[in-house]
């Protein structure tokens, strides 16, 4: 039990002793559950004594009777040898091990960027601010219409998916399976929540869809587009009614193949571990609408103008609901499309256009390379079906020399015709000898975030190694 004193030689109450007022006073206790949820409870009948002076204690005990978790069936449970056992040990003693004065708000953790383009950032979050986030979570689902009775599932790194009791990483082959959403589940009834490893192979991620046929699928944007190939000759998965994708880029042609594979519409809102959610993406106008009682969002151009409408703008962060640690004008590297007038889907709140890329990435790029790399891309994602069937993963690379290499993972041998195909597209992007070759790999190695991107350049700087990044909780 702790309280936040400041300054830290201040003394914390003055002589006496003094018993707590237990209509305005409470014991409260929260649990990770699964690394996916978060239960919270306390109890009512309580008694507490603090002594003050240069040594101040703090001593008290509470009731297991008294244990309210909103839920009179878990209640009852809590009483049983399973948990407290309530007959052997009708209550718990406390007493404080360090007292420290709490004024405002109280740090709950930190939250670390995935340091996908550069060193990693830790931001000190406040019980507020993370509260808010699961609340915002809820204001995406109800505009992607999601409904919360329905079956969710996570495809995402081990890391995300711990499992009980020891919280350890899922692994491979095993499914996490939980009675509530999370995050959601703490606030709300819902369905149930299904989770699998992305380190899993792409075919037993299909034939796991296909087993489980949750309602919902969250992924990175990345693991759909490589599910979508590998459903090409499939059936949409039964019963699923809407995808989210996060962590990494989505390109147009990525969601039109993943929406033609899986017969459900993608979703994206926009955040970083860091700051929380900062935008969600309407379905009817495709603009990110800023969520402003938590952060205010500018675009500004390379001398930080405003970026004027149509034009691209680097995306800047100010959060305003962590009152643990403020950021003002915060560069997130990415950038975004200016937009202006209202959005055809009818809401007022603030919002900008697709995000394009990251600044940090595409500045020190040669001339003319983002015009080749979406000829490139937009040759893979429009292949004809009898030249995209074998093709599971792609990811291109530009070297010191300008050449770029088009590396493919595949299941079967890959059509001679699909070279020449791209090879056309790219000298439709422009002037220049841009040199092409392909290669056929077994894999296609994450970025050490731990992220999926179809493009790298050797003039665009590394992120920084993924063992210095601190693991946070994700967003979701």
């Amino acid at each position: 039990m702790s309280v936040v004193e400041s300054p830290a030689t201040a003394q914390f109450a003055p002589a006496g002793s003094w018993s707590a007022d237990t209509v305005h006073s409470h014991v409260s206790f929260e649990v990770s559950y699964a690394g996916v949820n978060t239960f919270r409870g306390g109890f009512s009948d309580i008694s507490a004594t603090l002594t003050g002076g240069h040594a101040p204690t703090l001593e008290g005990s509470v009731r297991v009777a008294s244990v309210d978790v909103k839920d009179d069936q878990l209640n009852s449970h809590l009483q049983t040898p399973d948990f407290f056992d309530a007959q052997r040990y009708p209550e718990i003693l406390f007493r404080a091990a360090e007292l420290r004065r709490h004024d405002g708000e109280r740090v709950a953790g930190t939250s670390t960027s995935s340091g996908s383009t550069g060193a990693p950032t830790a931001v000190l979050q406040s019980e507020r601010s993370r509260f808010a986030h699961q609340l915002l979570v809820q204001r995406q689902l109800r505009w992607y219409r999601f409904d919360p009775l329905g079956a969710m599932a996570w495809i995402r790194a081990a890391k995300d998916i711990r499992v009980p009791p020891d919280n350890r990483p899922i692994e491979d082959g095993r499914t996490l399976v939980r009675a509530a959403w999370p995050g959601l589940g703490a606030f709300f009834a819902t369905g149930p929540f299904l989770g699998f490893s992305k380190s899993n192979p792409t075919e037993r991620k299909v034939a796991w869809l296909e087993e489980h046929r949750p309602d919902y699928l969250l992924a990175g944007s990345g693991q759909l587009e490589h599910l979508a190939l590998a459903l090409q000759d499939r059936a949409p998965i039964e019963g699923l009614k809407g995808l989210r994708a996060v962590s990494e880029p989505l390109t147009k042609g990525m969601e039109r193949r993943v929406e033609r594979a899986f017969g459900a519409p993608v979703h994206i809102s926009y955040g970083m571990d860091e700051v929380g959610w900062i935008a969600t993406r309407c379905l009817e106008g495709g603009r990110y609408h800023v969520h402003t009682e938590h952060c205010l969002v500018e675009l500004v151009d390379g001398n930080g103008d405003p970026a004027p409408a149509g034009a691209q703008g680097r995306i800047l962060v100010t959060v305003i609901g962590n009152l643990a640690m403020p950021l003002l004008r915060y560069v997130t590297d990415d950038v975004a499309l200016a937009v202006e007038g209202p959005c055809p889907c009818g809401r007022t709140l603030p919002s900008f256009g697709p995000i394009v890329g990251r600044w940090t990435q595409m500045q020190p790029l040669p001339p003319g390379t983002t015009a080749r790399v979406d000829a490139i891309r937009g040759a893979m994602e429009q292949l004809p079906a009898e030249l995209s069937r074998p093709v599971r993963e792609y990811k291109i690379h530009q070297h010191r020399d300008g050449s770029f290499e088009l590396m493919i993972v595949a299941a079967g041998p890959i059509p001679p015709g699909l070279g020449p195909h791209v090879e056309e597209r790219l000298r439709e992007a422009g002037p220049g000898d841009a040199k092409l070759r392909g290669m056929e790999v077994e894999t296609i190695p994450l970025a050490r975030s731990g992220k999926f991107f179809h493009f790298t350049s050797d003039f665009a700087p590394p992120p920084a190694p993924a063992e210095e990044t601190p693991a946070s909780p994700p967003l979701a």
